[in-house]
């Protein structure tokens, strides 16, 4: 490496740098991708618990249908 005389230093690393540089530098990420990125994850989250909630209301119900007969069986026994 010719440091001593720094028009071939200039040079040199005129070649060198962008190569360099060039192959090692990690990609840039907007500010637009990394907001797109939050916004798939919180519809995600979204869609999750909607899908939970709605798997919730038809355990509900489901109990609701199966509780229902016994406890009028039960009221309607007792009193007779």
């Amino acid at each position: 490496m010719p440091y001593s005389d720094p028009e071939k230093k200039r040079a040199y690393m005129a070649k060198y740098n962008p190569k360099y540089y060039g192959e090692n530098r990690q990609p840039l990420i907007t500010r637009i991708a990394v907001v797109e990125e939050k916004i798939a994850e919180v519809k995600a989250k979204i869609e999750s618990m909607e899908a939970e909630s709605a798997v919730e209301r038809k355990m509900r119900w489901e109990f609701i249908i199966a509780a229902v007969p016994g406890i009028l069986a039960l009221l309607t026994g007792g009193m007779l």
